[in-house]
């Protein structure tokens, strides 16, 4: 496969901000060294984000005129913008009013609903391929979920959805060697078994 038939999707904060300074995005976290590695130019990523009109009309949820530093328009959970052809970001995370994300299971589960539907319409029949949404540095409900719970729910959500890739395209995701380690496969395995039949 060339890199054309991938979608390679990058987890962002509901504001989408781009600076990565240690305070409002790490640059030890998958997002900042995605821009630190692929953004040549920030301010043109800033206004492709800005004159977004399906970001616009659709998934704009209010201004935070209030917030002291990073962006200001919040976006729901789930939405997309196109970075390319073959990168998406999506809006995963809350953040608060000292920059720390946070994310509780009740919105976990509204942000892949959301994510969903919109691969169902963007994904034009290519592999997606995703992380495991909510492990690392965005504590899901303060650490309470395992990587076998976590990946548990975005397989469920997934087959909620209904989406049915047609082969070949898949749904790829990635895993680092220590939380591969830590998955219950046995047991994902009986409760999804024949998931694409």
């Amino acid at each position: 496969m060339t890199i054309e038939e991938f979608i390679k999707v990058f987890a962002f904060n509901e504001y989408f901000d781009t600076k990565v300074d240690d305070e409002i995005i790490s640059h030890g976290s998958l997002n900042g060294k995605f821009i630190d590695k692929k953004v040549d130019d920030i301010s043109k990523l800033d206004i492709s984000i800005d004159e977004d009109g399906r970001l616009e009309h659709r998934h704009k949820l209010n201004i935070n005129r209030d917030r002291p530093r990073g962006k200001k328009i919040r976006y729901e959970l789930g939405s997309i913008h196109k970075f390319s052809e073959d990168v998406f970001l999506t809006a995963l995370t809350h953040f608060d009013d000292k920059n720390r994300a946070y994310l509780s299971i009740q919105d976990y589960v509204k942000f892949l609903i959301n994510f969903w539907d919109e691969i169902d319409e963007m994904y034009a029949g290519r592999t997606v391929v995703i992380t495991l949404f909510g492990s690392g540095i965005t504590r899901l409900d303060h650490d309470r979920y395992s990587a076998t719970e976590i990946l548990d729910t975005i397989l469920w959500t997934f087959k909620l959805r209904r989406i049915k890739f047609k082969r070949p395209t898949k749904l790829i995701i990635l895993l680092d060697k220590n939380t591969n380690r830590k998955i219950d496969y046995f047991l994902l395995r009986s409760k999804f078994y024949g998931l694409q039949k």
